[in-house]
């Protein structure tokens, strides 16, 4: 077997959630108040037409939702459809790293519709990954078909053992397969790397290497003390809280663990946020790390405490930029939605990162503090 060379990547259930599958048609209806029953009847008799590219969006919501009058615009439903696409960080940062490692050529081969499409590589900067789509928008063939599994092969210019095809699928593993592409049924992140090491493409995983050398936390005080940084997290991000409370501990950080200390699946964020916010808020400890399940609730907690300036954090501009810019001392992370590479890489950069004490800065968290003395 030649070393593999190129790709092949579903986008949906791999990289990113679905686009528009039955679970966010049903989510759709309850919101909008629709006959779901009958919403599915309709999408059913279009999806394959609009999926291939033969009828626009709007022809497509015309026939399916908005056939009769409705409370609510078109492109209200379209943000609400778009709304509803969240990226897999680990995987979209394993692919990047396996990508630049290896020199691969990755080509996605998906069912998708063109403007939940287009919408989804400007979203989440998917031309930064893909160098090509065959997207059955565009070559107007869908999976199962497997005019566009060849049409695929065709881009790809290169033997069929160098081809490695991915998808959560197992249908489409299966074609594939039969097509003589080594394929993978992807099911979670872990499991997807492990077998394209197998292949030889394995990435040596970063064990997240914090630089704790002399940090030390710029304050008002004329004392200027080594950094402490405090962790808290309730049920949704306590399996991530445990990681990174001992690779900090490991990279010589003094560290606060607000709890939880035992996993509890009906504890509150809040009974563990607040106390945490409220030591950042009086010094006790320089910045923090505040985990739930997405991240959300963490952040509207923290947030609800003078003094704390908090934001829920998923790429290195921000959690950079949230520090030099904005003074960010919580970092908010959800543990089911950021893996533990990323995660220690986040908080790493957030750590480093300085207040730039420039004037624009400082006047315009001058504007934050007032409201939050006037707020009583």
């Amino acid at each position: 077997m030649n070393a593999i060379s190129c790709l092949f990547l579903d986008i949906g259930g791999v990289l990113l959630s679905n686009g528009w599958d039955y679970k966010f048609r049903q989510r759709a209806a309850e919101h909008f108040h629709l006959d779901a029953n009958e919403m599915e009847n309709r999408h059913g008799l279009l999806f394959v037409t609009y999926e291939e590219g033969r009828i626009t969006f709007n022809e497509y919501l015309d026939r399916m939702v908005f056939y009769q009058k409705r409370d609510f615009t078109p492109d209200q439903f379209k943000d609400f459809i778009f709304s509803l696409s969240t990226p897999d960080l680990e995987m979209i940062a394993f692919i990047k790293k396996i990508k630049l490692q290896y020199g691969l050529k990755v080509i996605a081969v998906s069912n998708e519709a063109r403007e939940i499409n287009a919408y989804r590589i400007n979203k989440f900067k998917l031309n930064e990954i893909f160098d090509f789509f065959v997207s059955s928008c565009y070559v107007h063939r869908r999976k199962p078909d497997a005019a566009i599994f060849r049409l695929a092969i065709d881009g790809a210019q290169a033997p069929l053992d160098e081809l490695v095809y991915i998808d959560n699928t197992q249908m489409f593993v299966n074609m594939a397969k039969g097509m003589g592409i080594t394929s993978i049924h992807h099911t979670d992140y872990l499991s997807t790397a492990k077998a394209l090491a197998d292949l030889g493409l394995s990435v040596k995983e970063k064990s997240i290497e914090f630089q704790p050398q002399n940090l030390k936390e710029e304050t008002s005080s004329p004392v200027r003390k080594m950094m402490r940084i405090g962790v808290a997290s309730d049920h949704g991000g306590f399996d991530l809280k445990v990681k990174l409370v001992a690779l900090l501990k490991t990279a010589g950080y003094e560290v606060k663990d607000f709890g939880a200390y035992q996993l509890n699946t009906d504890d509150d964020y809040p009974d563990f946020v607040i106390p945490m916010s409220e030591a950042v808020a009086n010094g006790e400890i320089s910045r923090g790390v505040a985990i739930c399940g997405s991240g959300v609730g963490a952040c509207i907690a923290a947030n609800k405490i003078a003094g704390v300036r908090s934001a829920l954090i998923t790429d290195s501009f921000s959690a950079r930029q949230g520090v030099e810019d904005d003074n960010m001392n919580i970092m908010c992370l959800g543990g089911r939605i950021t893996g533990s590479a990323l995660a220690g890489e986040l908080v790493q950069i957030f750590i480093n990162a300085r207040f730039k004490n420039e004037e624009r800065f400082l006047r315009r968290l001058n504007k934050v503090s007032v409201l939050e003395r006037n707020k009583d």
